[in-house]
Parts: structure tokens; C-alpha cells; sequence
């Protein structure tokens, strides 16, 4: 049975990712460009285009108007049936990965993680930027955040090309983007058609000069860690995380929320390895409770592979788990909880 993360296809540098799949490349931080296509050259893929083509029930093959079968050209996989737009977009691995180059420098190692999602619709690559955030809590336990630059896009349709920053917290892999709360606000989001690659272009252009939006995203987190919540509206917080206004009582929760919520309230008092902990009564404290529970325990509805068939096998729950936080439910719960959190500190500048 086919799984949405194409393993075999999923690149890594450094300690394995939380969602424990892939191949681990062989370099200290980012792997260069050539290491990446030398290891899996299947991601400089060019996608193209074919006429779809059907039956009349008669025995008779005609094309049906408009319409184009996307196919990997390395391994000649048909991807998925899409309209002209998508097709004039000449989206593609090689052109992404081309983004993340022309957006950071031709002569540094640039890819920290790359992968085919979505049984290939679907490619992602990530760049490592700058140093780690550090930040000390009062019992002195240190904590550190890793910051990267997000390249994304589809080949059927079902996403526009994207380019964002992220954080990854190394003590627990939680991750999260960046882009929210007034700390950055560029989330490109470019629509398959003929103007795409015009787009594309300016939108590198732009994440030129802003990558060194880094040292405010920097700020912000040190003042979570120094910004003191007291339990009531840690409390109120996690509410509002699951859309539950702080008045209703627990009686009147449904139960699954209600699990969900003591499951963040026990996330938030220890989490993995006890991690968080030190955290407790701090703004940043409560941001990593809710992203612990999207990132590791959110459940995650079954998605249908090729066949029309639900996998429910562990490593299709990573699978879902990697598209929930990227993309889905996971990215939409960890957005609502950063702003949440941000509204109670004082403002960054």
C-alpha cells in the first residue's frame, strides 16, 4: 500500500526528524545542492505534461479537453490529472529547489531536509538559517530553537507554490512556522498559472533581504521565555486554542476536546522527556505545550492513498502527522496557539 510520505524519498541532515522517516545525508548542517541530487537525483525532476486521454465506451481513445497528466519525468510517474493553469505553471523539484539557491547564495550548502509528500504531488525542501535561539529558564535548563526557510509546492492542484519560515525546537522537534503574531508577516503563496514563474522570481527577490528577520523572531522568543503566565489564563489559553470561550465549563466541553485539553495540560506540566518543565508559568512555556500536542499527538483522519484505500499502519500515521503540521490542521492549531500566546506578551519591535 502506497503511504503519503514516499520514504524513500525524504532527505535529511543532522539527528532524524520527529517524524522519524527518511535517509540521512552526510553533511554537519545544510547538505550543498549537488550532495542532495547526488544522493537522490530524483529531486531534480522536471514534471511534465501529457494529454489525458478516455475511453467512449466504443473501444475509442480520444483526449479529454483541457485536461493533462502530470508525470515526474525521472521516473516517469503519473502524478495526477490537472487542468491548463497548472500546467502553464511549470512548477517542479528542480525549479523549487532553484528558489532556495537563488534566495540564499549560489556558493552555500543550502538543503536541511527534502521531500516527495502525498505520494509525490507534493514537494517540500527546507533550508537551516542562521545560529540557534537560545534561551535560559530561571532554574537555568537551557532551550534551543532552530530557524529555516520553507520552499513548497504542488503538482495537482492542491496547494499553491509557498515560501515561509519555520522553527524547530530541538529538545522536543516541535515544529511551527514563523511567519505569524506581527513577527513576520512575507507567506508567499503563489497560484499555479502562466504567471507563476514571474511570481516565483519577485518573491525570491524579496526573501533576499527578509531571511534576517531571524534576530526579531530571536527576540520574541526570549521574551516568551521571560514573559510570566499565571495558571488561570494558561488555563483560558488552552481553551481558546481548541475554539472553546473561557467561560464554558468543563461540563459543558465534548469529551474528546476535553481529553485533548488535559493531554496539553500534562504536555504543558512535563512533555516529552519532561522537556517543559522548566517552562511552566511562562509564556513560552504554554506555546510549547500546544505545539507538542499537534506536532506528536494530534489524531490525524486517514487519508485514502491511490487505491482508495485508509492506511492505518504507524508509519502512514507519521505520514499524516508530516502533512497535518506542514500543511493542515496541525499548521492551522500550532498559527491559532502562537497568536493566542503572543496576544498576552508585551509587543516586540
Amino acid at each position: 500500500m502506497a503511504h503519503m510520505v514516499e520514504r524513500d524519498n525524504l532527505v535529511y541532515v543532522g539527528d532524524r526528524p520527529w517524524h522519524g522517516l527518511g535517509v540521512q545525508l552526510n553533511a554537519n548542517d545544510n547538505a550543498s545542492l549537488e550532495e542532495v541530487l547526488n544522493q537522490k537525483p530524483i529531486f531534480g525532476s522536471d514534471i511534465i505534461h501529457r494529454p489525458a486521454i478516455c475511453e467512449d465506451g466504443h473501444g475509442n481513445v480520444m483526449s479529454v479537453p483541457d485536461s493533462w497528466v502530470a508525470i515526474r519525468e525521472y521516473d516517469n510517474k503519473a502524478l495526477a490529472c490537472v487542468g491548463e493553469q497548472q500546467r502553464q505553471s511549470n512548477a517542479s523539484p528542480r525549479r523549487l529547489l532553484q528558489s532556495l539557491q537563488n534566495i540564499i547564495g549560489a556558493d552555500r550548502a543550502m538543503i536541511h531536509t527534502a521531500m516527495y509528500l502525498r505520494e509525490g504531488k507534493v514537494f517540500i525542501a527546507t533550508c537551516k538559517l542562521g545560529s540557534p535561539i537560545e534561551v535560559t529558564a530561571p532554574n537555568g535548563t537551557r532551550d534551543e530553537s532552530i530557524y529555516y526557510l520553507v520552499a513548497a509546492t504542488s503538482f495537482d492542484g492542491s496547494m499553491r507554490t509557498a515560501l515561509y519560515d519555520t522553527i524547530t525546537r530541538v529538545v522536543c522537534n516541535n515544529t511551527f512556522m514563523a511567519s505569524l503574531g506581527g513577527v513576520s508577516k512575507r507567506f508567499d503563496k503563489i497560484r499555479h498559472t502562466s504567471g507563476h514563474e514571474k511570481k516565483l522570481t519577485n518573491a525570491e527577490s524579496e526573501w533576499e533581504k527578509i531571511v534576517q528577520r531571524y534576530e526579531l523572531f530571536k527576540r520574541t522568543v526570549e521574551i516568551m521565555a521571560r514573559t510570566p503566565i499565571s495558571d488561570a489564563v494558561a488555563n483560558n489559553l488552552f481553551k481558546m486554542a481548541f475554539n472553546i470561550h473561557p467561560d464554558i465549563v468543563d461540563a459543558d466541553i465534548p469529551t474528546r476536546t476535553k481529553n485533548s485539553l488535559e493531554l496539553v495540560k500534562d504536555l504543558y506540566h512535563g512533555g516529552k522527556n519532561n522537556g517543559n518543565s522548566p517552562w511552566v508559568g511562562t509564556a513560552w512555556g504554554i506555546f510549547n505545550g500546544l505545539s507538542d500536542y499537534s506536532n506528536h499527538h494530534m489524531v490525524v483522519r486517514g487519508v485514502r492513498d491511490s487505491a482508495g484505500k485508509v492506511s492505518d499502519t504507524s508509519e502512514s500515521a507519521r505520514a499524516r502527522l508530516v502533512d497535518s503540521v506542514l500543511f493542515g490542521a496541525g499548521s492551522d492549531f500550532n498559527n491559532r496557539a502562537f497568536d493566542l500566546v503572543t496576544s498576552v506578551m508585551p509587543r516586540v519591535a
